[in-house]
């Protein structure tokens, strides 16, 4: 508690001022939460005082804007919460979530230097390389860095009871089709088991891959790849489609998606098309990320098309499409991954 009501008065957090007659005085109340490691020990005790109205973060966010402005940094339009420095060769990203923050950079130098012009300003602590950010477990090697869940993974099955399940291969029967009751009835048994199964093997699945994460590598590329698919009509219930996309940059899978399209299609053409905007306008979303000082125009490959994006002021979006030269397999397609059901996992997981 008294590191935080020092830190608090360091920054500046209040002013104070005479109490005006005939106006309610805003509390505030103190907050203890303790923090967990990976493994699920004690890392620290953590003391939070939180003002009326939850306004503890604005003068700090402010400050740490301003700050980080004064050392060269730009806001990612893409992102208000990315920071990025480039410079003489140099590249720093900043990400900051509340008061935690990482930072990767193409210097080691560069991100000691900035370090110490940070705690110059404000009072922070350096925490080393990283290890634990928002339930991302990181592993670095010679190759790179990996992240997984296995924490999070764990804590879901502890709360079913089903820590010590046996595990299996794939998260969904390939020939499983579940549905809903619309209509109000009671469920058969025969259905709710069905279902309870499903759910089951669901987290039998989530048992075999606790040591399943991302690897993260040294590219030589920073282009953006985007892989779409679409499950035409899959839905028993009201047969509209599934549109899966995977973003890559590099050789980096860096975001996906498996989602259920808001409307029908009348064909799986259509269908197909739907997938392809939604991963097309996450593929702008990293390429205003990366390259906030260019324009907004990227390059993007895709499975057998080439595809030349731009978003106009009205945010529609022009493709041209052409004829992409290189075949990619069925097993080499990564969007299938994330819209049927299989029995082989993509060897980028």
């Amino acid at each position: 508690m008294a590191d935080e009501f020092s830190a608090l008065c360091q920054t500046r957090t209040w002013v104070l001022v005479p109490h005006p007659s005939g106006v309610n005085i805003v509390g505030s109340k103190w907050v203890f939460k303790t923090k967990h490691k990976p493994d699920g020990s004690i890392d620290k005790h953590k003391a939070r005082n939180h003002p009326g109205l939850k306004m503890l973060g604005i003068p700090l966010m402010f400050a740490s804007y301003s700050g980080l402005c004064m050392l060269g940094f730009k806001s990612s339009k893409a992102d208000t919460s990315l920071f990025i420095f480039s410079q003489g060769g140099i590249h720093i990203y900043m990400l900051v979530y509340v008061d935690d923050s990482v930072i990767a950079s193409s210097s080691s130098a560069a991100v000691d230097k900035l370090v110490q012009a940070l705690s110059d300003m404000f009072p922070i602590k350096d925490l080393g390389v990283l290890e634990y950010f928002l339930g991302l477990e990181a592993s670095h090697n010679s190759g790179g860095m990996t992240f997984t869940q296995r924490k999070y993974a764990l804590d879901l099955l502890h709360r079913v009871g089903m820590e010590n399940c046996k595990s299996t291969s794939t998260p969904l029967a390939p020939t499983e089709r579940l549905s809903r009751d619309t209509g109000g009835v009671s469920v058969s048994i025969s259905a709710y088991r069905s279902s309870w199964k499903a759910v089951k093997h669901i987290l039998r699945y989530v048992k075999g891959t606790l040591n399943t994460g991302l690897n993260f590598r040294k590219s030589s590329s920073m282009g953006i790849s985007i892989f779409t698919d679409a499950d035409w009509a899959g839905d028993v219930d009201d047969r509209r489609s599934t549109g899966g996309f995977a973003v890559f940059v590099g050789s980096n899978l860096v975001s996906w998606s498996a989602k259920k399209q808001p409307t029908a299609s009348l064909s799986s053409t259509e269908a197909k098309y739907k997938a392809l905007a939604n991963g097309a306008a996450e593929a702008m979303f990293f390429n205003n990320t990366f390259y906030t000082r260019g324009g907004g125009i990227s390059t993007i490959e895709m499975n057998r098309l080439e595809l030349d994006l731009l978003f106009n002021l009205d945010f529609k979006l022009k493709v041209n499409l052409k004829t992409f030269g290189s075949y990619c397999s069925q097993l080499e397609f990564s969007a299938d991954e994330f819209c049927k059901s299989k029995l082989v996992r993509q060897s980028y997981i």
